[in-house]
C-alpha cells in the first residue's frame, strides 16, 4: 500500500504581515487639517490686535498733536461803566452812573431851563478835566404838558422805558446845551442838561456823554 506523504501545515506567522498603512495615514492628515485652521486663527486674531493697537496709538499722537482750544473770553473794556461810580438819590427815586474822573455835586433852590421853572435839586456831574458837564433838576409835578414845549423833538435815548424829549441851545463861543425832557403821561418829570463845547470828545449819539446818560434810571 502506498503512502501519501504527510504535509506538514505552513504556519501562518510565515507569512508577511498585511499592510495597514492606510488606516495610519488617515490621522496624520486629519491633525494637519486642524493645524493649519488653528494656524490661520492666530493669524487673523494677530493681524487684528496690531491694526487695533495701531490706531490707537495714531489717535493718541493725535490728541497729543492737536493745540488746545481756548474759550473766549470776554474783553475787559466791553462795558465801560464796570468801574464807574454809582449815584443814588433817594428823594426823587433815581440812579445814574459816571467815570471815577468826574465829580458830583448837589445843590438846592430855584432854576429855569430853557423857559421851564424847577425846583431846584440840581445834580451836577462835572468832568474836572475838560469843560463837559451834565445837570440833572426836577421839575415842579403841575408842569404843563410836553406837548406845550417849543423846539423840542423825540430823542432815541429811553430812561426807565420813558421817552425823552431833546431841545437844544447853542452859545457865541460854540457851546452847545442839550435839554433832555422826560416826560411821565406827558408831563415833564425831569431834565438832564448837557454841556459841551466843538472841541470836546462827548458829543454824539456814541460818546461817553450819551454812556452816562444811558445809565439813569428811577429805582421806584
Amino acid at each position: 500500500m502506498d503512502q501519501n506523504p504527510v504535509q506538514t501545515p505552513i504556519s501562518s506567522s510565515n507569512f508577511p504581515p498585511a499592510n495597514n498603512s492606510s488606516e495610519n495615514i488617515a490621522p496624520v492628515k486629519l491633525n494637519s487639517a486642524k493645524l493649519v485652521i488653528l494656524m490661520s486663527i492666530l493669524i487673523i486674531l494677530l493681524l487684528g490686535t496690531s491694526t487695533f493697537l495701531f490706531y490707537q496709538n495714531y489717535q493718541l499722537k493725535k490728541q497729543i498733536a492737536a493745540p488746545p482750544t481756548s474759550s473766549p473770553t470776554v474783553s475787559a473794556t466791553s462795558d465801560p461803566t464796570v468801574n464807574w461810580e454809582t449815584y443814588n438819590n433817594s428823594k426823587h427815586h433815581f440812579q445814574i452812573q459816571y467815570p471815577n474822573n468826574w465829580e458830583l455835586t448837589e445843590d438846592t433852590g430855584k432854576a429855569t431851563v430853557n423857559g421851564i421853572n424847577f425846583n431846584k435839586d440840581l445834580i451836577t456831574i462835572l468832568n474836572n478835566e475838560t469843560t463837559p458837564s451834565i445837570e440833572i433838576d426836577f421839575a415842579n409835578p403841575f408842569y404843563k404838558d410836553i406837548q406845550d414845549l417849543d423846539n423840542k423833538n423825540e430823542s432815541s435815548l429811553k430812561i426807565s422805558g420813558y421817552n425823552t424829549y431833546l431841545a437844544e441851545e447853542f452859545d457865541e463861543g460854540g457851546g452847545s446845551f442839550s435839554h433832555y425832557y422826560i416826560a411821565k403821561e406827558s408831563k415833564i418829570i425831569a431834565v438832564l442838561t448837557t454841556a459841551t463845547y466843538p472841541e470836546d470828545e462827548y458829543n454824539g449819539d456814541g460818546s461817553k456823554f450819551y454812556k452816562i446818560l444811558s445809565t439813569f434810571k428811577f429805582t421806584d
